[in-house]
């Protein structure tokens, strides 16, 4: 009888022993997951030209919504420190979202109305941030994260052209970007897997470019401006080493 409780204390202890080292140490993996992606568009026009349209500014704006995949990994290091967690976690990840729309600025001066179209384009995103939480159940942790992450983005203006003013023109610009992207989540540790489901806000970031095109009596000078935010659902799975 002694033996038997002597060996079931000791399972014990092993046991709790296992999920007291949950989330403890190095991990890597991969996530993948939905984005829902929001672009606000803005444009200012100078545009001098001929007769009742000559040396006007008009201005129009808009707002498109995307969905698509994200697919990336993360990695990172932890400790759980007697129910509490204290960590720094890395990723890298891309999704299919890229956020086109079209739009009309009106004339104020003779009515005529000019069409445009805007695309932005987030590139491949670097974080790195904090992730903090609380260990319950052995292996249940809850956390916060705050990522900040890199992408180099490129938005795009286009006149379509509702008139023969100006030919139809292109401007394109690439941009370092950086963004604060905080997360909630939660994981469930099984030994050395674990699995995860978070959600993360992108504040996003603003860009900008100008250009001119036409010549003579009829020429334009475009600025466009564009700002974007984002929500993310995503699922993870990690090996602890």
């Amino acid at each position: 009888m002694k033996k038997v409780l002597l060996a079931t204390l000791l399972t014990g202890i092993s046991a709790h022993a296992v999920h007291a080292e949950s989330f403890n140490g190095f991990y890597l993996g991969a996530q993948t997951g939905y984005t829902q992606r929001t672009a606000t568009f803005g444009l200012s026009e100078d545009y001098t030209g001929p007769g009742a349209v000559a040396n006007y500014i008009n201005n129009a704006s808009s707002k498109q919504k995307k969905n698509g995949m994200m697919y990336g990994v993360m990695g990172g290091y932890g400790q759980n420190m007697s129910g509490y967690y204290l960590g720094l976690e890395a990723t890298v990840h891309d999704d299919n979202t890229s956020t086109p729309n079209q739009y009309k600025a009106a004339s104020p001066s003779d009515n005529q109305s000019w069409s445009f179209k805007g695309s932005y384009k987030r590139g491949l995103a670097f974080g790195m941030g904090p992730r903090f939480g609380a260990v319950f159940c052995d292996s249940w942790l809850a956390y916060g994260k705050v990522m900040v992450e890199y992408s180099r983005d490129k938005i795009e203006h286009h006149y379509v052209g509702d008139t023969g003013y100006a030919p139809s023109q292109n401007f394109i610009k690439s941009q370092n970007t950086f963004v604060v992207v905080p997360g909630l989540g939660i994981e469930k540790s099984y030994g050395a897997i674990s699995a995860r489901l978070e959600y993360n806000y992108n504040f996003g970031a603003k860009m900008s470019q100008a250009g001119s095109y036409g010549a003579g009596t009829a020429a334009s000078t475009d600025r466009q401006n564009v700002k974007y935010n984002a929500h993310t659902i995503k699922i993870g799975v990690s090996y602890n080493f």
